[in-house]
Protein backbone atom coordinates (compact mmCIF):
# COMPACT_ATOMS: atom_id res chain seq x y z
CA UNK A 1 0.00 0.00 0.00
CA UNK A 2 2.73 2.34 0.73
CA UNK A 3 4.66 1.76 -2.63
CA UNK A 4 1.18 2.01 -4.25
CA UNK A 5 0.12 5.87 -2.33
CA UNK A 6 3.76 6.89 -2.90
CA UNK A 7 3.63 6.07 -6.94
CA UNK A 8 0.20 7.37 -7.26
CA UNK A 9 1.54 11.07 -5.13
CA UNK A 10 4.34 10.95 -8.11
CA UNK A 11 1.92 10.51 -10.81
CA UNK A 12 -0.33 13.34 -9.49
CA UNK A 13 2.35 15.69 -8.34
CA UNK A 14 3.98 15.20 -11.78
CA UNK A 15 4.47 18.92 -13.29
CA UNK A 16 3.51 20.86 -9.86
CA UNK A 17 5.20 22.78 -7.31
CA UNK A 18 4.76 19.77 -4.95
CA UNK A 19 7.21 17.93 -6.32
CA UNK A 20 9.78 19.25 -5.06
CA UNK A 21 8.71 19.42 -1.35
CA UNK A 22 8.45 17.47 1.68
CA UNK A 23 6.06 15.33 2.47
CA UNK A 24 4.91 17.22 5.40
CA UNK A 25 4.73 20.34 3.72
CA UNK A 26 2.74 18.40 0.74
CA UNK A 27 0.47 17.67 3.70
CA UNK A 28 0.14 21.17 5.09
CA UNK A 29 -0.61 22.88 1.68
CA UNK A 30 -2.96 20.47 0.35
CA UNK A 31 -5.06 19.12 3.70
CA UNK A 32 -7.88 21.53 3.44
CA UNK A 33 -8.20 21.77 0.03
CA UNK A 34 -10.82 19.61 -1.58
CA UNK A 35 -9.33 20.02 -5.53
CA UNK A 36 -6.01 18.53 -3.78
CA UNK A 37 -7.94 15.68 -1.80
CA UNK A 38 -5.90 13.01 -3.79
CA UNK A 39 -2.53 14.62 -3.10
CA UNK A 40 -2.87 14.86 0.67
CA UNK A 41 -4.19 11.54 0.77
CA UNK A 42 -1.91 9.45 -0.91
CA UNK A 43 0.89 12.08 1.18
CA UNK A 44 -0.39 11.26 4.53
CA UNK A 45 -0.88 8.22 3.57
CA UNK A 46 3.22 7.96 2.43
CA UNK A 47 4.22 9.70 5.61
CA UNK A 48 2.28 7.77 8.29
CA UNK A 49 4.05 4.08 6.73
CA UNK A 50 7.23 5.76 7.26
CA UNK A 51 6.13 7.13 10.54
CA UNK A 52 5.08 4.01 11.28
CA UNK A 53 8.17 1.67 10.04
CA UNK A 54 10.40 3.90 12.50
CA UNK A 55 8.04 2.89 15.59
CA UNK A 56 8.70 -0.36 15.10
CA UNK A 57 12.12 -2.46 15.61
CA UNK A 58 13.23 -5.91 16.29
CA UNK A 59 13.15 -6.49 19.50
CA UNK A 60 11.81 -3.19 21.16
CA UNK A 61 7.85 -3.25 23.10
CA UNK A 62 7.64 -3.35 26.71
CA UNK A 63 8.07 -0.85 28.81
CA UNK A 64 9.48 2.18 27.83
CA UNK A 65 11.97 3.94 30.54
CA UNK A 66 13.19 7.58 30.91
CA UNK A 67 11.58 10.48 30.31
CA UNK A 68 9.02 8.64 28.51
CA UNK A 69 8.19 6.75 30.87
CA UNK A 70 7.97 9.53 33.46
CA UNK A 71 5.51 11.40 30.51
CA UNK A 72 3.44 8.38 30.20
CA UNK A 73 2.82 7.82 34.24
CA UNK A 74 2.05 10.84 34.35
CA UNK A 75 -0.89 11.42 31.99
CA UNK A 76 -2.72 7.76 32.10
CA UNK A 77 -1.19 7.08 36.03
CA UNK A 78 1.23 4.33 34.81
CA UNK A 79 2.40 2.34 31.99
CA UNK A 80 -0.38 -0.22 32.00
CA UNK A 81 -3.05 2.07 32.24
CA UNK A 82 -1.45 3.20 29.31
CA UNK A 83 -0.89 0.22 27.48
CA UNK A 84 -4.89 -0.62 28.31
CA UNK A 85 -6.08 2.92 27.02
CA UNK A 86 -4.23 2.24 23.57
CA UNK A 87 -5.96 -1.38 23.28
CA UNK A 88 -9.17 -0.04 23.65
CA UNK A 89 -8.60 2.82 21.46
CA UNK A 90 -7.46 0.33 19.04
CA UNK A 91 -10.82 -1.82 19.93
CA UNK A 92 -12.84 1.07 19.16
CA UNK A 93 -11.35 2.11 15.75
CA UNK A 94 -14.21 1.25 12.80
CA UNK A 95 -12.43 0.53 10.28
CA UNK A 96 -9.13 1.97 8.57
CA UNK A 97 -6.80 3.68 10.27
CA UNK A 98 -4.45 4.89 12.73
CA UNK A 99 -3.77 4.70 16.62
CA UNK A 100 -1.16 7.50 17.70
CA UNK A 101 0.69 8.09 20.91
CA UNK A 102 1.09 12.30 20.57
CA UNK A 103 2.30 14.97 22.84
CA UNK A 104 -0.03 17.88 22.82
CA UNK A 105 0.14 20.92 24.69
CA UNK A 106 3.07 19.18 26.98
CA UNK A 107 0.88 16.24 27.70
CA UNK A 108 0.79 12.34 26.06
CA UNK A 109 -2.27 11.43 24.36
CA UNK A 110 -3.98 8.39 22.74
CA UNK A 111 -5.70 9.38 19.69
CA UNK A 112 -6.98 7.39 16.61
CA UNK A 113 -7.32 8.31 12.83
CA UNK A 114 -9.69 7.28 10.27
CA UNK A 115 -8.19 6.45 6.48
CA UNK A 116 -5.42 8.79 5.96
CA UNK A 117 -6.00 11.46 8.27
CA UNK A 118 -2.98 12.36 10.61
CA UNK A 119 -2.82 14.13 13.57
CA UNK A 120 -3.80 18.17 13.66
CA UNK A 121 -0.76 20.33 13.53
CA UNK A 122 -1.10 20.59 17.41
CA UNK A 123 -0.27 17.47 18.37
CA UNK A 124 3.22 16.08 17.61
CA UNK A 125 3.46 12.19 17.18
CA UNK A 126 5.42 10.26 19.30
CA UNK A 127 4.39 6.66 18.01
CA UNK A 128 1.80 4.76 15.90
CA UNK A 129 0.12 1.79 15.07
CA UNK A 130 -0.58 0.77 11.46
CA UNK A 131 -4.68 -0.56 11.47
CA UNK A 132 -5.19 -1.24 8.67
CA UNK A 133 -6.05 -4.41 7.65
CA UNK A 134 -2.99 -5.59 5.67
CA UNK A 135 -1.13 -4.65 8.46
CA UNK A 136 -2.43 -7.32 11.12
CA UNK A 137 -4.44 -9.94 9.08
CA UNK A 138 -1.82 -12.07 7.94
CA UNK A 139 -0.36 -12.98 10.86
CA UNK A 140 -3.19 -11.79 13.36
CA UNK A 141 -6.11 -12.30 11.15
CA UNK A 142 -8.77 -10.10 12.42
CA UNK A 143 -7.93 -9.67 16.11
CA UNK A 144 -6.75 -6.45 16.03
CA UNK A 145 -6.01 -6.52 19.81
CA UNK A 146 -3.79 -9.67 19.41
CA UNK A 147 -2.29 -7.12 17.14
CA UNK A 148 -1.64 -4.34 19.13
CA UNK A 149 -0.42 -6.23 22.03
CA UNK A 150 2.06 -8.10 19.46
CA UNK A 151 3.06 -4.19 18.71
CA UNK A 152 3.44 -2.86 22.08
CA UNK A 153 4.81 -6.14 23.53
CA UNK A 154 7.37 -6.94 21.22
CA UNK A 155 7.82 -4.30 18.61
CA UNK A 156 7.00 -0.72 19.90
CA UNK A 157 10.20 1.88 19.06
CA UNK A 158 10.85 3.46 22.56
CA UNK A 159 14.05 5.33 21.55
CA UNK A 160 12.43 6.59 18.49
CA UNK A 161 9.06 7.91 20.50
CA UNK A 162 11.68 9.34 22.80
CA UNK A 163 13.50 11.12 20.31
CA UNK A 164 10.22 12.50 19.14
CA UNK A 165 9.54 13.28 22.58
CA UNK A 166 12.71 15.49 22.86
CA UNK A 167 12.39 17.00 19.65
CA UNK A 168 8.82 18.69 20.61
CA UNK A 169 8.22 21.73 19.78
CA UNK A 170 8.77 21.31 16.57
CA UNK A 171 6.87 20.73 13.06
CA UNK A 172 6.15 16.59 11.84
CA UNK A 173 9.43 15.25 10.03
CA UNK A 174 9.09 16.17 6.73
CA UNK A 175 9.91 13.13 5.28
Amino acid sequence: FYIESVSRLNQSTQGTPYVELPLGEVIKLTKDVESEREVYKYAADAWSHEFFWKSITANGGGKPSGELLGKIENAFGSYEKFRSDFLETVDRLEGSGWVWLVLENGTLKILSTSNYDIPAETAQPVLVLDVWEHASVAEFGNNRRAYAENFLDHLANWEFAEKNLMSFPRKRESN
